[in-house]
């Protein structure tokens, strides 16, 4: 009885680690990324699929903010982040354009999951994310 209570007890432990943060899976030509504690960073010639990593503010104590932009030849791509088991859309970006800006709410330590989503297959991308501490208002 003991010997199975220790496999399923082991069996849920597995379980509950690999249902931590999201799987990448993903086919690309021409792709380069560079990421740090608080930047994720994408360019590629065509990418179809889902791309992720985590970030953290890093900077400081207290909260923070995503700063984000990307530029887009040809279909569509959805960035979505996640801090609190909640994937929530943070943009999205069709062919022919460029978008800045920021969102969503991150607090000091916590990891973030950037969760990049192509509808089809995009080309000629790039597309940053980073963490940045909020401004303090006078």
């Amino acid at each position: 009885m003991k010997k199975i209570l220790c496999t399923v007890l082991a069996l849920l432990c597995l379980l509950a680690l690999a249902s931590c943060g999201y799987a990448s899976a993903y086919r690309a030509i021409g792709l380069v990324t560079m990421h740090n504690r608080s930047t994720y960073s994408v360019s590629f010639y065509d990418l179809k699929g889902t791309m992720s990593e985590t970030l953290r503010l890093t900077t400081g104590e207290g909260e923070g903010e995503l700063y984000y932009s990307a530029t887009l030849e040809e279909g569509e791509v959805n960035v979505y982040y996640d801090i609190y088991g909640e994937k929530e859309l943070l943009f999205t970006i069709k062919a022919g354009e460029t978008v800045e800006g920021h969102g969503g709410y991150i607090e000091s330590g916590r990891r973030i999951y950037i969760v990049i989503e192509t509808v089809g297959s995009a080309q000629n991308g790039s597309i940053r994310v980073s963490t940045k501490p909020m401004e303090e208002e006078p």
